[in-house]
């Protein structure tokens, strides 16, 4: 794993880098890698996020609350570990990256608001 340092070797207390490098194992074809990484990140923020999402539950679609988007984006990401069928997950992976960046469009202003699962 990437470790848990950003890069100006500060403390990442999101686990950012293990959802970035996460998505791009998944995409390159290192499911397994991908996966944990991704894992890591969602367990490492589940309690707060858990607490946080509950009071304020649309905070995932919220423009100011980046880590409840991430947080968010992992889940969606780690949903298609759970399709056995190695082809369905692999075409379910690429389209939950292409909706997870029509919503970062939206979200960063540069897309029309898109539905969001």
């Amino acid at each position: 794993m990437c470790g848990n340092l950003d890069q100006g070797g500060k403390e990442d207390p999101w686990r950012a880098d293990d959802y970035l490098f996460g998505v791009w194992d998944l995409l390159s074809g290192k499911e397994m890698e991908g996966y944990a990484r991704l894992e890591e990140c969602v367990r490492h923020n589940s309690d707060y996020m858990g607490k946080y999402l509950k009071e304020f539950p649309g905070a995932c679609n919220d423009p100011r609350d980046a880590m409840a988007v991430m947080y968010r984006n992992a889940q969606l990401f780690l949903g298609t570990k759970e399709i056995p069928e190695a082809e369905k997950r692999r075409d379910q992976i690429q389209e939950t990256y292409e909706e997870v960046c029509r919503f970062m469009r939206y979200y960063h202003g540069l897309a029309k608001k898109t539905e969001r699962g």
